[in-house]
């Protein structure tokens, strides 16, 4: 989902800033061990200069990308609570880890019982092994598919 592309894009942007971090503060603390044995024996501490402002500047860009995260996540379940058809998204291990309003409305569960593998006891008893079997083999595959089945309404009939 578009959702999970502007996630990884962020995050990849902030380990990008950690590694170029890391590298430099590695820099200077391969400078201060060159030093070690002059500061044991009383010389002055070499003063190293920029990693403060980094590390706060390091800080500024995740707190930034965090904020824009929570933004777009926000807005993503504005829209999709205001869909008027049932949305999910699935982590790669088939755990549900978002149904809209929608949904717990159609099924009459409470949120957040859907979460995880709880969707699935909305299924219809004749259809969940199919469907258990087609994600466990989605699973093994990682193959796009669409699969139907019914859902328990709200009101005890199936759709």
């Amino acid at each position: 989902s578009w959702l999970a592309l502007v996630s990884a894009g962020l995050i990849g942007v902030a380990l990008l800033v950690a590694f170029a971090l890391a590298r430099r503060l590695s820099r200077s603390v391969e400078r201060l061990s060159e030093t070690a044995g002059a500061v044991l024996a009383g010389a002055p501490v070499p003063r190293i200069g920029g990693e403060v402002t980094e590390v706060q500047q390091v800080e500024a860009a995740l707190r930034h990308a965090g904020a824009e995260l929570r933004e777009r996540e926000a807005l993503f379940r504005t829209m999709a609570d205001s869909a008027p058809v049932g949305v999910w998204v699935s982590d790669a291990v088939r755990g549900c880890t978002y149904l809209n309003r929608n949904w717990y409305e159609l099924t009459g569960r409470e949120p957040g019982t859907g979460l995880g593998f709880g969707w699935l006891d909305a299924v219809h008893p004749e259809d969940r092994p199919r469907i258990e079997a087609a994600l466990a083999t989605h699973d093994a595959e990682a193959v796009p598919r669409v699969l139907e089945y019914r859902v328990r309404r709200a009101d005890g009939g199936y759709a």
